[in-house]
């Protein structure tokens, strides 16, 4: 049986501990990736202390984070957080209402779907009534979804 010289040894001890620390290495920048995009996909459900405020919420409304009205709305609610009993999350969640509304109106009319549940019309009726001097913001809406924007505050 023929000898290996150390030579080779030495050379396929580089190869393997190489090869190795490679694999490791990818392994850490895959998890650290997955990590990075999981938190930035990861749904925000209102604030490390519970709901988020009634005044935060209307601070989005002015900046025309509606998306964010929406999905606040929806985890203020899983937290107990409900209009009936805190009237301070009217305006917002009829913001949230009015928001979730159109943009199944929108979604249909840009399908050309012409019998559109009228539901959705009366709930942005309703919602557009409850926003009481927040009403622009039912015309921001409406601008945001004909065209990508949304108008300035009067």
């Amino acid at each position: 049986m023929p000898k290996k010289n150390k030579g080779s040894r030495e050379g396929s001890l580089l190869r393997d501990t190489i090869l190795n620390t490679v694999i490791v290495l990818l392994t850490i920048v895959l998890f650290i990736m997955a990590m990075v995009l999981s938190a930035k996909t990861k749904p925000r459900v209102g604030t490390l202390y519970g709901p988020e405020s009634a005044d935060s919420m209307i601070r989005m409304l002015e900046r025309g984070r509606y998306q964010e009205i929406s999905e606040s709305r929806y985890s203020n609610e899983m937290m107990g957080a409900y209009a009936e009993s805190r009237p301070s999350y009217l305006v917002p969640y009829a913001a949230a209402d009015y928001y979730d509304s159109a943009l199944i109106s929108y979604g249909y009319s840009l399908a050309g779907e012409k019998n559109i549940d009228p539901k959705y019309g009366e709930t942005m009726e309703q919602s557009r009534e409850a926003l009481g001097e927040y009403e622009y913001i039912a015309d921001e809406i409406d601008d945001f979804l004909s065209h990508g924007r949304g108008s300035s505050a009067p």
